[in-house]
């Protein structure tokens, strides 16, 4: 998305966990769907956003790999924050 971007990560998640986040967050807004259609959902969109022709989803070579399998949404934040502030920290002795 910002290919000049001076810090790059790259999300991800195991796609029980990412099924299992999207089933619950449906659910709490009313939405009567089951689990396995959630994953079959995710599943689908996966393959289509890593196959497709055109800016297919990848991980660059200079990008941060994140899995959030197991972090909670402030622990993935602070992860983020920590490499950023290294990065700045590098920047600043220029």
């Amino acid at each position: 998305i910002m290919p000049h971007a001076n810090v790059k990560f790259y999300m991800t998640a195991k796609i029980n966990i990412r099924a299992k986040r999207r089933y619950i967050e449906l659910t709490k807004q009313g939405h009567k769907i089951s689990f396995s259609k959630v994953l079959k959902s995710i599943k689908k969109r996966d393959n289509s956003d890593f196959k497709r022709k055109i800016s297919p989803l990848k991980r660059t070579k200079d990008s941060v790999y994140i899995d959030s399998s197991n972090l909670t949404i402030k622990q993935c934040f602070n992860k983020i924050k920590k490499y950023i502030d290294k990065k700045m920290k590098n920047y600043e002795k220029i």
